[in-house]
């Protein structure tokens, strides 16, 4: 999906649209069969780790693009690559959604909105007075 459609591949133009577009209807249909799979009750891990779902999502390029630029982080060929992989993607997880690293970010993830809502500065008389009185009998 990041790569330019190319008019000279053996499907052309109008077949590459077609792979793209099989291809994030397919998408689509896993993350719906995804948000099936969510538990209707808590479960303590499962809860604990999805309540950090975003904090993990905001954190995790910060630690992956620098382990994969020196080169720690390639191609899993064989089966144990596979699971010391996963594993660490695992922690990497569980760390990065723990509460303490939750609160320690959370400043930066979850920044207060209340300026967007604070009342204009003392100069605006219209805000004070209830407007121009536009739209008033």
């Amino acid at each position: 999906m990041r790569h330019p459609y190319e008019a000279d591949t053996p499907l052309g133009l109008e077949g590459a649209w077609l792979v793209r577009l099989a291809v994030l209807a397919e998408a689509a249909f896993l993350v719906l069969c995804l948000l099936r799979l969510v538990p209707k009750r808590r479960l303590p891990l499962i809860s604990a780790l999805g309540a950090g779902g975003f904090t993990v999502y905001l954190l995790h390029p910060l630690i992956i693009m620098p382990l994969r630029e020196k080169g720690l982080i390639a191609r899993a060929d064989t089966t144990l690559e596979l699971i010391a992989l996963l594993l660490a993607g695992v922690l990497l997880t569980a760390l990065l959604a723990s509460p303490p690293v939750r609160r320690l970010v959370d400043p930066l993830t979850t920044p207060s909105a209340r300026w967007l809502l604070a009342p204009q500065g003392a100069g605006n008389t219209a805000s004070r007075s209830g407007g121009t009185g536009a739209g008033r009998p």
